[in-house]
Order: C-alpha cells, then sequence, then structure tokens
C-alpha cells in the first residue's frame, strides 16, 4: 500500500492554516484510498506515540512469556523455537518503530500502514506458533485493527480487516492441512474475521465523528483567527485613537493613531508611563463618571478631544480610551455648521439680494437723471457703493455655504507656493517687489486641498498688502517643517492681543470697506483640510499669521 505523505493546508472543505501555525492547524491524508479523509497531523503523532507504546509492551509481554512461564497455556501445544524467533523479531521492530517516530522520519502515513502490517504478520506468526486460531492470541489483532480505523482510517481500515481475516484463515488452512486436523478453528477463524471487519467499521465511524470535530474546531478556531485579525487592522487604522486599560492600569491594546496622538513609538505597560496628564484625566472620570469628556493639550499646541467608557467582559471589566485630534473635531462640526449655513443663506439670497437688486437699480436711474444736484448725485453714490458692499457680503456667505468637502492631495508645499507666486506675478495680483518667498532647502510634503489652499494665501496675502505696510518691508513667506506650517509676516501695526481671536469672527473689521469675512473663512476652509489658522505677534513689531497643515505621511494612515 502506497504512503501518502501530503500534508494539506487548505481545501473547500478545511480552514487554511496561515504561516507560522502550530502543527494542530494542518491536515493530513493517512489513506491513499481515501482523499476525502483527513486529519490533524498534531494529534495523529500522538495517537501514533500512544499506539506504539502499547505495542512495546505487547511485544515485551511476548518475547519474555516463554521465560517467564514455561508451562503457560498458550505454549502447550506450541512451536517454542518458532515462538521465540517471532516474538524476538517483534520486538526488535517496534524498538526501530519507535526510534524513527521519535525522529518523525519517514511521514506519518507511512510509518502508521508500516506499523499495522507489522502487527498483522507477527500476531499471525505468534498466533501459529501458539497453537492456531485456538490459541485465543488472534484476538490480540482486534487492537491493531481499532488501531488502524483510528490512525489511518478511510478504506485502509477495511483492507486491514480484509487481510488480518486472511491471516487467521490462512493460518487455520496451513494447521488443519499440515499439522492436525481440527474443524473447531474454522468457526473461531471465521468469527475471528467477522469480528475484525465489524472493528474496523466501527473504528472508522469513530475516526470519521472525530476528524468533522477537528475540522469544525479548525474552522472555529480559523475563523476566530480571523476575525481577530480584522479587529485589529480595522482599530489600526481608525482616525481616532483608542487606548484599553484594565483596573490595574495596565495598556492592553492601543492603535498607531493613539501613540501618534501622545507622541509614543510603542504602546508602554502602563498608562502612567505613557501619558501622566492623560492618566490625570481618567482618574477624574472615574471619580465622576458622567463625566466623559476632556480635552489634552499637545506639545505642538493642538488639542486633542478624549472621551471615556467601560467595556465588561465576563471575568473583567476594561476601559476604552478613545483620543481624537481637534482638527477632526473641528471638520466634522465644521461641515455640520456648512450645511446649517447652506439652508440659512438660501433664504438670504431671496430676501435680501432681490430688494438689494431693486435699490441699486432705482439708485443707477436716479444718477442718470441730468438735473439731479451734485448733493443729490453724492447720496446716489453713497446708495450704490453701500449697496455692492451688501452685495459682497452676500455674495461671500453664499459662497462659503456652497464650498464642497475638501479634496485633499499630497503637495510639496514649498513647490506648490512657488507655482503660487508665479502665477500670482504673472497676473499682476502680487507685487514681485513686495513678497520675500524663503523656499525651505528639503521638501515638506502636506495634505491638503489644493483650490482651497490658494484661497487661504490669496486672503493672508491680500491681507499683508492692505494692512502689512509693505512699503516698511518685504513682506516675508516662510515655510517650516516640524509641524509643516506657512507663515505670513509682515511689518504692520500688529493686533492687539484682545483682539487677536476677534479678527477671525464673522463680520469683524477695522476697516470701513471690508466685509470682515475673509479670516472667517480662512479658517473655516483651513478647518476643512484638518489644518489650523492661527495669529501671533511677530518679533520685532507686525503680525504672523501661520497656517499649520496636516503632514502627508500621518494623513496616509486614515481610513
Amino acid at each position: 500500500m502506497a504512503a501518502n505523505n501530503r500534508t494539506l493546508t487548505s481545501s473547500n472543505r478545511q480552514p487554511h492554516a496561515p504561516a507560522g501555525e502550530p502543527d494542530e492547524s494542518r491536515l493530513i491524508q493517512p489513506c491513499p484510498f481515501s482523499r476525502g479523509y483527513r486529519i490533524a497531523l498534531a494529534s495523529a503523532w500522538r495517537s501514533l506515540l500512544i499506539y506504539e507504546s502499547y505495542r512495546l509492551v505487547l511485544s515485551g509481554m511476548l518475547l519474555s512469556l516463554p521465560y517467564a512461564k514455561a508451562n503457560h497455556p498458550l505454549l502447550q501445544h506450541s512451536d517454542p523455537k518458532l515462538f521465540q524467533a517471532v516474538a524476538l523479531a517483534y520486538f526488535v521492530l517496534v524498538l526501530v518503530n519507535g526510534l524513527t517516530l521519535l525522529l518523525r522520519r519517514p511521514g506519518y502515513a507511512t510509518q502508521a500502514q508500516v506499523q499495522i502490517f507489522v502487527d498483522i504478520a507477527a500476531i499471525a506468526l505468534l498466533t501459529h506458533a501458539a497453537g492456531g486460531a485456538l490459541s485465543g492470541l488472534g484476538i490480540l489483532l482486534a487492537v491493531t485493527m481499532a488501531a488502524g480505523g483510528l490512525l489511518i482510517g478511510g478504506r485502509c481500515a477495511l483492507v486491514f480487516a480484509a487481510l488480518a481475516s486472511s491471516a487467521v484463515l490462512g493460518e487455520q488452512v496451513y494447521t488443519h492441512l499440515n499439522v492436525a486436523f481440527d474443524d473447531r478453528g474454522y468457526t473461531y477463524a471465521g468469527a475471528q474475521g467477522a469480528a475484525f471487519f465489524a472493528i474496523a467499521i466501527l473504528a472508522f465511524v469513530a475516526a470519521r465523528r472525530t476528524e468533522h470535530s477537528d475540522a469544525l474546531a479548525l474552522q472555529r478556531g480559523a475563523d476566530l483567527i480571523d476575525l481577530r485579525q480584522l479587529n485589529e487592522y480595522i482599530v489600526q487604522h481608525l482616525q481616532s485613537g483608542i487606548v484599553v486599560v484594565d483596573d490595574t492600569l495596565h495598556i492592553v491594546t492601543a492603535n498607531r493613531a493613539a501613540l501618534q496622538l501622545l507622541n509614543l513609538g510603542a504602546a508602554p505597560a502602563g498608562l502612567d508611563i505613557a501619558s501622566p496628564e492623560l492618566l490625570e484625566k481618567y482618574r477624574d472620570w472615574l471619580a465622576h463618571p458622567l463625566e466623559d469628556y476632556a480635552t489634552l493639550e499637545r506639545v505642538s499646541g493642538n488639542r486633542v478631544q478624549v472621551r471615556f467608557s467601560r467595556f465588561a467582559a465576563r471575568s473583567r471589566h476594561y476601559d476604552m480610551i478613545f483620543l481624537e485630534d481637534d482638527a477632526l473635531y473641528n471638520q466634522r462640526v465644521q461641515r455640520s455648521k456648512l450645511a446649517s449655513l447652506g439652508r440659512l443663506t438660501a433664504s438670504i439670497a431671496h430676501e435680501i439680494r432681490n430688494p438689494l437688486s431693486a435699490v441699486t437699480h432705482a439708485a443707477q436711474l436716479l444718477a442718470e437723471n441730468p438735473q439731479l444736484s451734485p448733493q443729490d448725485r453724492r447720496l446716489t453714490e453713497i446708495m450704490m457703493d453701500n449697496a455692492a458692499r451688501v452685495d459682497t457680503v452676500v455674495e461671500n456667505i453664499l459662497q462659503l455655504s456652497r464650498r464642497s468637502p475638501s479634496r485633499r492631495a499630497t503637495l510639496d508645499i514649498g513647490e506648490w507656493l512657488e507655482q503660487f507666486f508665479s502665477d500670482g506675478y504673472r497676473s499682476e495680483t502680487l507685487p514681485r517687489d513686495v513678497f520675500d518667498y524663503q523656499r525651505p532647502g528639503a521638501p515638506v510634503r502636506v495634505a491638503a486641498d489644493p483650490e482651497q489652499l490658494r484661497q487661504i494665501l490669496e486672503n493672508l496675502c491680500g491681507n499683508a498688502l492692505k494692512y502689512g505696510c509693505p512699503e516698511q518691508g518685504k513682506i516675508v513667506v516662510r515655510v517650516t517643517s516640524q509641524p509643516p506650517c506657512v507663515e505670513v509676516v509682515d511689518h504692520g501695526p500688529g493686533i492687539a492681543p484682545k483682539l487677536a481671536e476677534q479678527i477671525f469672527e464673522p463680520f469683524y473689521t477695522s476697516s470701513f470697506s471690508s466685509t470682515g469675512l475673509g479670516l472667517y473663512i480662512a479658517r473655516e476652509l483651513a478647518e476643512l483640510n484638518q489644518a489650523r489658522l492661527s495669529y501671533i505677534p511677530a518679533a520685532g513689531g507686525g503680525s504672523c499669521f501661520r497656517l499649520c497643515l496636516r503632514d502627508a505621511e500621518e494623513a496616509g494612515r486614515e481610513l
């Protein structure tokens, strides 16, 4: 019988065993006549080791039997020399099988089949040496049949039963023809043959049930592994940071976003090591469970929104800490605000623009009257100027409400700014002799919507031209890399500290000719791109508007 040692790791009925998994997840096809029958390799080796132990004890007892008790009933009608020779050969073969089993060379199927064949041949010869079928020694083949059904199974179990039955009947025929005539041996040999087939079939059925149980266990194990890997992948690629701690403040898991927000390279063992400030917020939450929101200040100046939640498992509870970059939080808020503003401005367009158009048209008709006095003509000009200003305010609000979500791309901000100024110089919207663009020495890659970034820079550069006193010095535009920021620095009078935040509010302006929406729109666009626009006083006087953008590498990790 050819041995089949091929190890199977995947089929339409069995789960796939990932590389590096233990032998329990590998299957083997031990019977070449039953290609659909497979057993777990590791459990098969263990079963074969148990059977080898039984064979070692059995062969030792049979070898010692003539020496221990010469008048034993098994030896009364025996051939002592033949019995001793066969028992010795059987014992030696069992020892050799034990050595190959420890080395696992050759493969499992070969070793199992050889052991069954050796047992059938040895026990048949020992039965003959002990006096034939009536000696009762042939009943040992029942154990061999059961082992064959469990260790190899499939149709091979029936082959083993056929061989054992043939050996028992053959021994009886040989004894009948050459030694002594005894009809009782045929009946006994026939009964043994039938028992062998029954045992082989029962062992095969039991093995099939075991196979199905093992296959189901392997499938469930593979499903659990897949589910665990899927959950881990989802958690690791979430934009929000997640930290799970147990009741001893030990960090069970932390995803990449959490490590990044906490400025950690790897997850430490305890929450106290990861972030003492976060630990303090966590203890505040334990003392006041209803207050499950908090805020952390990062080294870069950005804030992190923190939320706490408890997960109760069967054996113990775990606390989950959700961390979210304030830029992401503000981005969602801005989208919600813009959606609400869009509904509002649809009404504004109808309720304000239509009457405004009528007022403007009436003022234009009135200005065309040749009999209008210079004083009245001046009044019509004031009406038209203010109507145009109101129309500009409405247009800016409508433009803001129609903002589409940012379509961010990876940009080399140094190269992009050079193209921005080149276009501005060519169109004469940016005077060449006014701006001093300082390009960074190394590429600085950011994630931003190019069109929205252009609108922000046009607004900042326009304000610097208007209020930054360019006649006192060039307006400096420079790039920093850690974190990636664009700074627009002028030499104007600057802004009072108490007004620094108000300048980003809608309709705030210090100029009669301005709508007060420019910086507000610029900050809204920045937050849509997860960027941050802020004002800082320039060293030596003047103003500095800093636009901190999202690093391209960090943005690439988001879902």
